[in-house]
């Protein structure tokens, strides 16, 4: 209840990946996301997060 439901966490995970990269210089953040099925049919506007990745720069340094 503190945090919301999963609807309004999801819609924050832009701004937060967001906050991420702008906060630490170097921040590499990608997501993927894939079109959501009800009936066999694509449900237009809607997506489902696949999977997110992100790598902050210390760590990106320290394996090149």
């Amino acid at each position: 209840m503190i945090h919301g439901n999963w609807e309004e966490s999801y819609a924050k995970l832009p701004k937060l990946l967001g906050a991420l990269q702008s906060c630490v210089s170097g921040t590499v953040v990608a997501a993927q996301t894939e079109s959501v099925f009800e009936g066999g049919e694509i449900v237009l506007g809607k997506r489902m997060l696949k999977r997110v990745f992100w790598s902050f720069a210390p760590s990106i340094n320290g394996f090149a």
